[in-house]
């Protein structure tokens, strides 16, 4: 059985970024944090097994969430 998918939620050019861990696009673009957990959630939610990889502003991981 394969490994959980791992998403970042990452800070880049003024926006908040989900990204597949080896995607170069992100997948979705937010202009704030809030609403980028909000919805971040509900879509990494959806690929079961998943993980979420929550950074800071400054690229620090700061929470894993699991799916």
């Amino acid at each position: 059985m394969p490994g959980p998918k791992v998403y970042h939620l990452e800070y880049r050019r003024k926006m908040w970024r989900l990204k597949g861990a080896s995607a170069e696009k992100a997948l979705r673009v937010f202009q704030t944090k809030a609403k980028a957990l909000k919805e971040s959630a509900k879509i990494v939610r959806r690929q079961k097994p998943s993980m979420l990889k929550i950074h800071k502003k400054n690229g620090i991981i700061t929470r894993t969430r699991s799916y």
